[in-house]
């Protein structure tokens, strides 16, 4: 499942063209069969995007569910008009389930969509997926429709000798069971930037360690955060 940031344009004639390129979009990440969108742009976009998807009712293949994935509009109510189905809620899992999460969650719920909680948490996390996952069913009183669990990087040492950093080590994986990923989807958080198989690589590390899938962050589209423009971040996540 792709993270799709969609720029807000201020040139009128930019803001035109946004239209039919959030389209084009919207139907390559369907066609390519990506399980799901996370999608985080304004509620504009969203709404385009959304129609976009439903176009495909009733046909193979159909529309991919929308998660809002953005953190500038709290406005529930309206992301839901748009046609976003669910609302990744991140929580820092050092931090702890706190009544702010709980408070968001119920807002989304409220707005009748869906939650997918992203855990954000150290490499060396003593908590199980298991446990987490049995906390978070406990606050929202539900089970969620999927978690997102982001699992921050190794913070490599610098060699003074050297004065370089030295080659990034890898972020060591939990195990989700069998048992668990059959009761609720676990994605895992990859950012790793394409190129030199290092996007395949990462993916199937997840897989080996029992996760459903992998949440593709838009850092791994190469360039993207100087250029981002949406006809090549439609290219590259087709190819993906």
């Amino acid at each position: 499942a792709p993270e799709l940031v969609i720029p807000e344009p201020k040139d009128p004639t930019a803001i035109l063209l946004l239209a039919n390129a959030v389209q084009t979009l919207s139907e390559r990440v369907r066609t390519s069969q990506a399980n799901a969108a996370f999608v985080d742009g304004s509620l504009t976009a969203l709404e385009t995007f959304c129609n976009e998807q439903s176009t495909a009712e009733g046909s193979f293949p159909g529309p991919v569910p929308v998660i809002y994935c953005g953190k500038q509009n709290s406005d529930f109510q309206a992301i839901a008009g748009t046609g976003v189905k669910a609302v990744l809620v991140p929580i820092d899992w050092q931090t702890g389930l706190s009544t702010e999460f709980t408070n968001i969650c119920k807002a989304v719920y409220d707005a009748e969509m869906d939650v997918v909680p992203e855990l954000i948490c150290a490499p060396d996390s003593s908590a199980s997926v298991e446990s987490m996952v049995e906390a978070v069913t406990e606050a929202l009183e539900r089970p969620p429709v999927g978690i997102v669990l982001t699992i921050n990087p190794v913070v490599d040492e610098v060699d003074d000798n050297e004065g370089e950093d030295d080659e990034a080590a890898e972020t060591p994986l939990p195990t989700v069971s069998k048992q668990l990923s059959k009761k609720v989807p676990i994605l895992g958080s990859v950012r790793v930037m394409a190129g030199e198989n290092r996007l395949t690589a990462e993916t199937a590390r997840f897989k080996e360690a029992g996760f459903t899938g992998a949440f593709l962050r838009s850092d791994c589209v190469p360039g993207f955060r100087l250029q981002p423009d949406l006809e090549i971040v439609s290219t590259f996540w087709q190819a993906c």
